[in-house]
């Protein structure tokens, strides 16, 4: 079978499949088939997948829907470390060092999920040493990005922090249309929670935006209206990560 005639699933196409480049014939049939035996998971919106503290079983593979992974301070309090979307690993680091889950994880939307058992999967692995380079330098890239993510926290306003996330959710999982808009689903709760802002502080920062015919707010719903406007608010970072995760 040659490697075009290979029948991935579309969201390894969309995400994980950049780890798998380069792999021979057979590392790519042992992929699909280990992805197309692995059970499909539901979860429905605020549905945890995993909880801090668990042992790592698996890791797993988006294939609809938006999951969140989270972290809570000594005092209970909440923070997003990451949004990832559809064809991206979700715990993968987790399956290194002690096995266990250092976060949580929710489903933002109505997500399916697929877990790829932990044995199998560090027997791919070992098996293609290529593979585990490209794991290696996409955590690494991870870490830099929440080195830039603590700069943003440490030295901009809430406006440029707002914008800043509103321009990435929207790149990776926003809608486009012809006009130049985004639409983008963005509970005001997680915009806070990502930005390292009150509720308070990110509500006012949204109206700021609508009032000046930046954006429109519906609800749950967010549509970017004049992206160019937020792109003056921030300088870009040097770090930039798989697109479907932010």
């Amino acid at each position: 079978m040659a490697e075009n005639e290979l029948h991935f699933c579309p969201v390894c196409e969309q995400g994980c499949s950049h780890l798998l480049a380069g792999l021979s014939r057979e590392g790519l049939q042992e992929w699909e088939e280990i992805v197309h035996s692995s059970r499909p998971l539901p979860y429905a919106k605020g549905e945890t997948i995993y909880h801090d503290g668990m042992p790592a079983m698996g890791v797993y593979i988006v294939c609809t829907g938006i999951v969140k992974v989270m972290k809570r301070n000594t005092g209970g309090k909440s923070q997003i470390l990451k949004l990832v979307g559809p064809g991206e690993f979700l715990g993968e680091e987790s399956l290194f060092g002690e096995g266990i889950y250092r976060s949580y994880s929710q489903a933002l939307l109505p997500t399916q999920v697929k877990m790829i058992e932990r044995r199998r999967f560090l027997g791919f692995l070992a098996r293609y040493q290529q593979f585990g380079l490209r794991l290696t330098a996409k955590l690494a890239l991870e870490v830099q990005a929440f080195q830039d993510r603590l700069l943003e926290a440490s030295y901009e306003s809430c406006k440029e922090k707002v914008a800043r996330l509103l321009l990435r959710v929207a790149h990776s999982y926003g809608q486009h249309d012809l006009a130049g808009r985004w639409q983008l689903e963005m509970p005001r709760a997680d915009l806070a929670q990502m930005t390292g802002i009150s509720l308070e502080t990110a509500i006012r920062t949204l109206s700021r935006f609508q009032e000046r015919g930046w954006l429109r707010l519906d609800s749950h719903r967010i549509t970017i209206l004049r992206p160019e406007e937020l792109e003056k608010l921030v300088e870009p970072f040097e770090t930039q990560v798989q697109e479907n995760v932010v």
